[in-house]
């Protein structure tokens, strides 16, 4: 899924527990019983790989059987944004945690991974004279737009035009959708049609290459051949809405969980600000029987929480399960180390603790504000002073050096995140040096991921060597040697253009944490430059403020609103689909991260911002257009090593981004979840799905867990 998320260095997972009755002791009736017939000519979606149904109370997965839970208890690290439930227009994986469970697209993933069928049952495509694809698609009869705050019918079955509808609040910009640009990249039309209502031209949504062909039927035209389609239907944009409903609700939508209809598993009964969610099971969605808990309840984690919060609220029964932190002494004897300091994360000397490995669907990574404009400032934590206002040589200065490829590639280069991620219990498997994350795609076989490192041993005359931590074992970048090179270059080069002694050295306004803990591990990232080429040094090249905001609502505002930074590491990226387009358009001219780049600007700033963006980024932009240019499916291979390309050169050349973590890590989870039954994928919305979620009544052990483990793999 797409997502602008806030770096939380806090490695837990959610888990929680299913049953089949409320938490009053009242069965919720199923009130979903219709089948529809596949039409001739479409290709099933079915899922092949479905989990098997409750049988009194009992879920069985191998040679295992266990007793479940009715109540699945967890928690959330942070509120909705400003967009709330509407997903029409929101990206943030804090809202769609939420709404996804609200309301069912087209397609969803298995817990292989695969694409099966959600309110879809079929597909079929046509190649079009003009070059072009369309793809066509059955819905499920019967089902029903459920009213949230009651859990009755809203009287409307979810039908093809509801998915039109649903593109047309996207593209209509006075909406403010998040997420069309992802719409505009693939569907014929739609970027003219969403462009001339910005000009304030005429415009005709029948332009736009979607169509209800009949109550059951609705039909993409796609702009160019996209292999990898189905794969976007996962994600919010492509959510169907009730046209009435909306008509009726105008820009009321979504402001609250009441201002949205229903079609998934859950339907949202309370929400408390900062405390708690309780959600309820749809009695009228259309897959009923995969649903396995009647009740949810998030409790908030708030931002006093310390290291021992999660294992204490597990113990006290408030949650589901929790990671083992290793800033909690108590927590890491109890379930990592055991009294004898034998255990670890790998076997753990707790029987209910399990080493589990999480691939991260989220890669973090640095962006440089290339034409700064906001100049606020708050406290410096090594100082414990204000941060001093840049006098405009500063400023100009800093812009100058921004712009200097070399300077640029000496931090990305100098930068030590092993040391950022020192506390965590094992920092090598969350580096993260390449951009598009592991598990996204694959060609026969071999991970995309994979083409990525072998580009770069090419490009660098190295063998063997992986830009993942979790396979290299540590960070394959980090050269503070290689980083003072660059930076000795980039001021000669920079003295040569005008700047003189006095402008050095060049001042970075870096936006820190606001956590005491955070701010020294992040001091430590940037230690190797600074006692390489910082202030202190005999040749200064670059000193760096750690501006940290007076609130994390200010923060927040300055890391995606006001863009108040040189550099920042505040968020990170995960996919809409699976290419690695979806990550690499973020870097592209006018694409995703152009507002984070300081690229986006007014009528009278807006052409020299472009004119910056072509002189910075023009070399990927090459690479980039002649990579996604290959849709053939037959030249998958060919297009991975395009992007491949394209992504080493935006890193390793150009220098326009800095990748540094992804969650891929073996973390110690003490869990009552049954693992590897829920749907799973790195993009789109059904990781964060609770249907097919199953809990035991007694925790994970190490024995149970791996016939579980056994059994999916088997079954792979």
């Amino acid at each position: 899924m797409k997502k602008i998320i806030s770096v939380l260095l806090l490695v837990i997972l959610a888990f929680g527990a299913s049953a089949c009755q409320n938490d009053t002791g009242t069965t919720i009736e199923k009130m979903y019983d219709q089948v529809t017939v596949l039409a001739d000519g479409f290709t099933s979606l079915e899922n092949t790989h479905s989990n098997p149904l409750l049988s009194d109370g009992t879920y069985t997965v191998g040679d295992q059987v266990f007793t479940v839970a009715d109540k699945y208890k967890t928690y959330y690290l942070s509120e909705v944004t400003e967009e709330k439930f509407n997903y029409l227009a929101a990206n943030s994986q804090w809202n769609s945690r939420f709404y996804t469970n609200m309301v069912d697209g087209l397609v969803e993933n298995d817990k292989y991974g695969a694409i099966v069928g959600a309110l879809a049952i079929g597909y079929k495509v046509v190649e079009n004279n003009d070059g072009t694809q369309t793809y066509t698609f059955q819905l499920k009869e019967g089902v029903q737009w459920v009213d949230n705050q009651t859990g009755q019918p809203y009287g409307a079955e979810v039908v093809a035009d509801d998915f039109v509808a649903g593109l047309e609040y996207v593209l209509n910009p006075d909406n403010g959708s998040q997420t069309a640009t992802i719409v505009m990249g693939f569907i014929k039309g739609a970027a003219d049609y969403y462009d001339a209502l910005v000009a304030g031209d005429p415009a005709d949504f029948t332009t736009v290459g979607v169509e209800a062909v009949s109550k059951y039927q609705v039909s993409y035209t796609l702009a160019e051949p996209a292999p990898y389609f189905l794969s976007a239907l996962t994600y919010s944009p492509f959510l169907p809405v009730n046209r009435d409903y909306l008509t009726s609700v105008g820009t009321a939508f979504g402001v609250t969980e009441n201002y949205i209809l229903v079609n998934g598993a859950f339907r949202i009964t309370s929400h408390i600000f900062q405390n708690k969610f309780e959600m309820v099971k749809n009695a009228y969605y259309y897959d009923f029987d995969h649903v396995y808990v009647n009740n949810v309840e998030l409790t908030y984690v708030p931002n006093t929480a310390t290291p021992s919060t999660l294992r204490e609220w597990y113990e006290a029964g408030l949650i589901d399960g929790f990671t083992v932190s290793k800033d909690d002494e108590t927590g890491w004897e109890t379930y990592v180390a055991g009294t004898a300091g034998t255990g670890t994360v790998k076997n753990p000397a707790n029987p209910n603790t399990n080493g589990v490995l999480t691939i991260g669907d989220v890669v973090y990574a640095g962006v440089w504000n290339f034409d700064r404009d906001t100049y606020e400032y708050g406290t410096d934590f090594t100082t414990n002073a204000d941060v001093p206002a840049k006098t405009a040589a500063q400023a100009a200065a800093t812009k100058e050096a921004v712009l200097n490829t070399n300077f640029r590639l000496g931090v990305l280069y100098g930068l030590d995140f092993m040391a950022r991620l020192a506390s965590q219990p094992d920092p090598s498997m969350l580096i993260m040096r390449a951009y598009t994350n592991r598990e996204l795609t694959a060609y026969n076989g071999k991970d995309y991921s994979d083409y990525v490192d072998e580009v770069y041993n090419t490009q660098q005359g190295t063998t063997g060597v992986s830009l993942s931590g979790s396979v290299q074992g540590g960070d394959a970048v980090f050269d503070i040697s290689q980083a003072v090179t660059y930076f000795e270059t980039a001021k000669t080069e920079l003295m040569a253009a005008g700047l003189t002694a006095a402008d050095f050295p060049i001042t970075i306004d870096y936006t820190a944490s606001r956590s005491v803990t955070t701010e020294g591990y992040e001091l430590a990232m940037w230690t190797p430059i600074l006692n390489a080429v910082g202030p202190n040094s005999s040749n200064p090249i670059i000193d760096v403020r750690f501006n940290v905001a007076s609130s994390d609502a200010l923060r927040s505002e300055w890391n995606w609103e006001s863009i108040n930074y040189d550099i920042s590491f505040g968020g990170g990226w995960g996919p809409d689909y699976a290419d690695a387009k979806t990550y690499l358009h973020t870097l592209a001219i006018g694409g995703d991260f152009r507002d984070n780049f300081g690229l986006t600007g007014d009528a009278t700033t807006q052409a020299a911002k472009d004119a910056i963006a072509q002189q910075v980024f023009g070399a990927y932009q090459t690479l980039y257009e002649a990579a996604i240019a290959i849709t053939d499916p037959t030249q998958i291979d060919a297009r991975y090593q395009a992007e491949a390309l394209a992504e080493y050169n935006a890193i390793f050349v150009s220098a326009l981004t800095i990748p540094w973590y992804t969650t891929t890590s073996i973390s110690p989870v003490v869990s009552y979840v049954i693992p590897y039954q829920a749907g799973k994928a790195a993009y789109g919305l059904t990781s964060d799905k609770f249907k097919n979620v199953v809990v035991s009544d007694t925790a994970m052990t190490q024995t149970t867990r791996s016939a579980v483990v056994a059994a999916y793999e088997a079954g792979r």
